[in-house]
């Protein structure tokens, strides 16, 4: 059982045979009794009554594909019409004319028509199915035998025709290419087929062994067709056409480059030819080896040779640039259709020419005699003509002359005819008054305009002026900070030229952060005042130099004004750096006490401060010798505050002089106070 078949056959039913009546009157389309009861019009029973009652009426059997090979069923006509059995894609199985019965038994079931056996029942003559007679060709028809043509489309090539395209027609689309026949020793003495060539091209037709028409190949033109049969051992043709155009058809083509360029495609066949591009080297067009005629015009550029010709063929016909040429093809080469010859213009009388270029010379060289004659006027006269008709002359009237019927005269009112030499030309404004005067001869009016009349155009845009110094006119130079646009001279200072009035007095400058002009406003120490810049430093700015080296001080009770500070005693300048200098007799020194500096208590409340000022010394450079006539002064510092209002005696106690100098006792309020926590400032005089 094979995957096509159903149930693995044959349909097993309840009863050996089922049974259907149907009567038609329109096309009825039977289905297999697989999934339902075997009851109503449209299921395939073993046998079936069929009564037409139209005539030419349809009986389709289902689908193939979802039954299995061997399933049968007689078709049984008890109508008065005939009517066609079908498969499902209305081919035809059988026609069942009144009174027969025929049995349809499906024998291939891959396809959705399938492939039936039929045959009759109950005949006294039997008849052959003209369906299962139709073979390639032949198509059935009720009870005929037709013919029909199939038609395969080729395209692609080269392709190879079968045994199996007999009766066929193949059609050909690819473009130029090649039919491959068989061996016509495989085909036999009555094989034929049809080959229509709808491509752009040539179909060359090559048969394995054996001829075609006598020759080796044929060639099938575009839109070209033919009977191609065989006798066994070559072809012949029947009907073989070839293609013509009617009219005249025209195509303008590009063709750069250079080498062979083919037509091809809508481009084949068009009768007059316009050839455009430039070229860069020779250029051969090539065209099919069929009949036709070519109409070129080389409108190339380039100057290279311009050829048209068949494949391979050998010194085909040149067309010169900007010239055209008829051309034609008879199959094999590209042929001059036009034996031309150099034509020298204008053509001599000898040649049947006339020897001139135009109406009045080609006259003249052949003799020809005027056709009329014509009376022209003359100066100052009017009218005139040819002698087909009277003609009249009349004098020109002008400007200050009256033409009268029978004279001319002279209008004496009209200036032209005035006296006017007592007329003298005076020099005005801007005019050069040499060479003027009365008007009885020509005189050449000069302008004078100080210069500028002589001036030549300069390049750019520039101003008239007149150089005092050089006694002359001349173009001015835009400077810097100016410029000329159109008829308007402008200021260009880098923006200044468009601040408005600030209010105050204020300084131009140029913003470099900002890109722009602006006013800068006079910082601390810095005054305008009209337009002067003033530096105001509290009076600093008023000090001469004072000759040795100084501290600026400002003086508040005088002035106040800025000083210089002049040093006192014990006090000296050396560069940049204020010293104190050796100590005399009421000279004063400070210092202080640190913090927890008291060694020991005594009874009577003085504490024993121990600094020693000879170290002290040796580092300020006092300049002390006699310590003992020291008076010292401290005032203490207690949890950060300078204790001012607690000033306390400090009294120097030579005994406890430790060799270094001398120790300080300071006097405290604060009986059994063991240290001195704080620290202390004290002043020291020399007594």
């Amino acid at each position: 059982m094979s995957y096509t078949d159903v149930f693995g056959g044959e349909l097993i039913f309840p009863s050996q045979l089922s049974y259907l009546s149907l009567t038609i009157s329109v096309d009825a389309t039977l289905q297999w009794p697989t999934e339902q009861q075997i009851t109503g019009d449209n299921v395939v029973a073993d046998f079936i009554d069929v009564d037409a009652t139209v005539a030419s009426l349809n009986v389709d059997m289902p689908s193939a594909l979802v039954t299995s090979e061997g399933n049968k069923s007689t078709f049984n006509n008890v109508g008065a019409e005939t009517f066609t059995v079908r498969d499902s894609t209305g081919g035809t199985i059988q026609s069942v004319a009144p009174g027969e019965a025929w049995v349809i038994i499906l024998r291939d079931n891959t396809t959705a028509a399938g492939l039936w056996r039929t045959f009759q029942m109950g005949a006294s003559v039997s008849v052959a199915s003209a369906s299962a007679l139709a073979g390639a060709g032949i198509k059935a028809i009720g009870m005929t035998l037709n013919q029909k043509i199939d038609s395969d489309d080729e395209n692609a090539q080269p392709f190879s025709v079968v045994d199996g395209d007999r009766a066929k027609c193949l059609i050909f689309t690819a473009g130029a290419g090649t039919c491959n026949l068989p061996d016509p020793g495989t085909l036999g003495n009555d094989w034929f087929f049809m080959l229509r060539n709808s491509s752009s091209g040539v179909l060359n037709i090559v048969p394995a062994s054996g001829n075609i028409d006598g020759s080796s190949t044929l060639n099938l033109d575009p839109n070209g067709s033919t009977f191609i049969f065989t006798d066994g051992s070559d072809y012949f043709t029947i009907g073989l056409t070839v293609s013509s155009s009617i009219g005249f058809d025209f195509v303008s083509l590009a063709v750069p480059g250079s080498g062979d360029f083919t037509l091809s495609g809508a481009n084949l066949d068009r009768i007059a030819y316009r050839f455009t591009g430039a070229l860069t080297g020779a250029r051969n067009i090539v065209v099919p080896n069929t009949t036709q005629q070519y109409w070129c015009d080389n409108s190339t550029t380039g100057g290279f040779a311009f050829t048209v010709a068949t494949s391979g063929q050998a010194s085909p016909p040149a067309i010169d640039e900007n010239e055209t040429l008829i051309l034609y093809c008879d199959g094999t080469d590209v042929i001059n259709a036009v034996n031309s010859s150099a034509l020298t213009l204008p053509l001599a009388v000898a040649q049947g020419g006339t020897g001139a270029t135009t109406p009045s010379g080609a006259r003249a060289n052949l003799s020809v005699p005027p056709t009329s004659l014509d009376l022209i006027a003359g100066a100052g006269l009017t009218g005139g003509g040819n002698l087909t008709a009277d003609r009249t002359f009349d004098v020109g009237a002008g400007t200050g002359i009256t033409v009268n019927v029978d004279d001319v005269a002279l209008d004496a009112a009209s200036n032209l005819n005035v006296d006017h030499s007592a007329v003298v030309l005076t020099a005005g404004d801007g005019i050069d008054a040499t060479g003027l005067g009365d008007i009885t001869v020509s005189r050449t009016i000069n302008v004078d305009m100080l210069g500028l009349e002589d001036l030549v155009a300069p390049i750019v845009d520039e101003i008239y002026f007149y150089d005092l110094s050089a006694a002359a006119s001349d173009f001015l130079t835009v400077g810097a900070g100016l410029t000329i646009t159109l008829t308007t001279l402008d200021v260009d200072m880098l923006g200044l030229e468009d601040l408005t009035g600030p209010g105050a007095d204020r300084l131009y400058g140029f913003d470099q952060s900002a890109g722009a002009a602006a006013f800068f406003t006079a910082g601390t120490g810095l005054t305008i005042t009209l337009t002067a810049l003033d530096v105001d430093m509290l009076g600093l700015e008023d000090l001469a130099a004072p000759g040795a080296d100084r501290i600026y001080f400002f003086d508040q009770s005088v002035g106040p004004a800025a000083g210089f500070l002049t040093l006192g005693a014990g006090l000296a300048i050396t560069g940049t750096e204020l010293d104190t200098t050796g100590a005399g007799t009421g000279s004063v020194f400070a210092g202080y006490c640190p913090a927890n500096a008291v060694g020991e208590r005594v009874p009577s409340g003085w504490s024993i401060a121990r600094i020693s000022l000879g170290e002290y010394d040796v580092t300020h450079n006092l300049g002390l010798t006699d310590y003992e006539n020291l008076s010292v002064t401290a005032m203490g510092v207690h949890d950060g505050t300078f204790d001012t209002g607690y000033p306390r005696l400090c009294q120097m106690d030579p005994s406890l002089s430790d060799g270094n100098g001398f120790h300080i006792v300071i006097t405290t309020d604060f009986a059994g106070i063991d240290r001195i926590d704080s620290e202390w400032m004290f002043l020291a005089s020399v007594n």
